[in-house]
């Protein structure tokens, strides 16, 4: 073998296992390596051994050493965790993740058990003045055992050997009861949040908020344990492989808050004076998808205007739409019992805005109004979309409500009058994954009947995916204790 040239080591296979998939290599020192790793590595040439006897359903083979072979690593075990499935970058609820967790030890290594679980990590932050709070918490949503016939027989790893452990989990479709003080009072607490920014203490500005308030992220977790009965398991060593998840839940039914706003129009050459009062309400609550054939929606915008003077309606000449962004969250040992609104002082809020999208109007339709004088009435159903671009699994994530955080959104509309000044009001709109779109006619948003995706290794949570489905919820409304 030339100099400078290694030869990879063969890979311990369970038979029943394609064993594909890209790998994500990670490497992490176990915890009571002491001894000199060069130096063990060099005497193994002098005592070389043959692989232990394993159990049946397991194969195992041997390195081919060569004279100039290097260790795979001088100080550390490599351990890596594999996903065999399709390229993807987001995850859905109710999707297998199935795989390998793969261990290359740089020496002999006792071990006890493989505990493999799959992890929700939700990150909160709140900047003040010069103190960053922070506080963390983890759910396990699931968990695989690792049969015993899968472990060698005297549960020592060899130095020189890679093994392989399958495993096979399921994203359920909602958390367990067990994680929600409020037992059922607040349905949306028991979905699943989608992904939001970077588990990376470092700014990612594709997936973080500016602050970094709020990371959630998903990841599967592997360690290893020191043998023995411990009251606290000690590790030998252990990996991270993290995922996006972005749930794919129906649209949220937000009750209709008939956002209503009075302003007064202005005109003038040189000097701007009161011409008229304009009314401006939006009736519906749009649902707007990140996925899909479209993802346009309707404000149904009624507009009433009452000159001050006898004169005509103003003409709408050109129409902004804006989206905003709000991420709540609240750092407290007590959960938020209520679904809040973006401006509750209870929560801290991170707004973001996002770049204004324009359209013309070609015609004003304005008609007098039957139960009053000099007053006028028009109903313009302004489209709705996302920014362009947007897919599951960035900064744009579905409204969702947590016990410790929440992504909700609004838009800004801005009329613009030819020759008068601007009105501008904000409503409430819904972002999911993938959602039928609304139309003019909808008063109370989509209504998306679902068949529930139940959860491989818990289908008891029929009752649970349920509560979710019909209900309206009201934001801001306290709920009882």
């Amino acid at each position: 073998m030339p100099l400078g040239e290694r030869r990879l080591p063969q890979i311990v296979e369970i038979p029943t296992d394609p064993a594909s998939g890209a790998r994500h290599p990670g490497v992490l020192s176990p915890v009571d390596s002491l001894e000199d790793p060069i130096m063990s590595f060099a005497q193994s040439f002098e005592n070389e051994e043959k692989p232990p006897e394993y159990t049946p359903g397991m194969e195992v083979k041997t390195l081919d050493y060569g004279a100039n072979m290097e260790p795979r690593s001088l100080f550390a075990s490599d351990v890596y965790i594999t996903i065999d499935t399709p390229v993807t970058n987001v995850f859905n609820r109710g999707d297998a993740l199935v795989g390998r967790v793969v261990i290359a030890p740089s020496k002999d290594m006792p071990i006890g058990d493989l505990l493999i679980d799959l992890q929700m990590i939700n990150i909160l932050r709140k900047q003040k003045k010069y103190n960053t709070f922070r506080m963390t918490r983890s759910i396990s949503l699931d968990r695989h055992k690792v049969p015993t016939e899968a472990y060698p027989e005297d549960r020592v790893l060899r130095r020189g050997l890679e093994y392989s452990f399958n495993y096979s989990m399921v994203i359920p479709t909602v958390i367990g009861a067990n994680h929600c003080e409020h037992q059922g009072m607040l349905p949306l607490h028991f979905q699943l949040p989608p992904s939001i920014g970077s588990p990376s203490e470092m700014l990612v500005e594709h997936c973080d908020c500016p602050q970094k308030s709020v990371v959630i992220a998903y990841r599967i977790r592997a360690r290893f344990t020191k043998p023995g009965n411990h009251s606290e398991k000690l590790l030998a060593a252990q990996q991270y492989r993290y995922l996006r998840v972005c749930p794919m839940y129906p649209p949220l039914l937000v009750e209709p808050e008939h956002t209503q706003k009075t302003v007064r129009l202005k005109g003038g050459i040189i000097k701007r004076v009161p011409v008229g009062e304009l009314t401006m309400a939006v009736l519906n609550v749009p649902a707007l998808s990140l996925t899909g054939a479209t993802n346009t929606s309707f404000a149904h915008l009624q507009l009433k205007y009452k000159p001050l003077e006898d004169g005509t309606p103003p003409e709408i000449g050109r129409i902004s739409r804006i989206l905003v962004m709000h991420t709540l969250s609240r750092i407290s040992d007590v959960p938020i019992f209520y679904y809040p609104k973006h401006d509750d002082p209870a929560v801290f809020t991170e707004t973001e805005m996002w770049k204004a999208q324009k359209c013309d109007m070609a015609k004003s339709d304005w008609k007098q109004c039957q139960d009053g004088d000099n007053e006028y009435e028009m109903d313009v159903h302004v489209p709705l979309s996302l920014p362009e671009g947007v897919k599951p699994g960035g900064r744009l994530v579905p409204s969702f409500f947590s016990c410790t955080s929440s992504r909700q959104y609004e838009f800004k509309i801005q009329l613009f009058f030819t020759g008068l000044s601007s009105a501008s009001i904000r409503f409430p709109v819904v972002v999911s994954r993938d959602a039928p779109v609304s139309t003019p006619q909808d008063e109370h948003g989509p209504l998306l009947d679902v068949d529930p995706v139940l959860s491989v290794s818990n289908p008891d949570r029929y009752a649970l995916e349920t509560l979710f489905l019909n209900d309206t919820i009201k934001i801001g409304q306290l709920t009882e204790n």
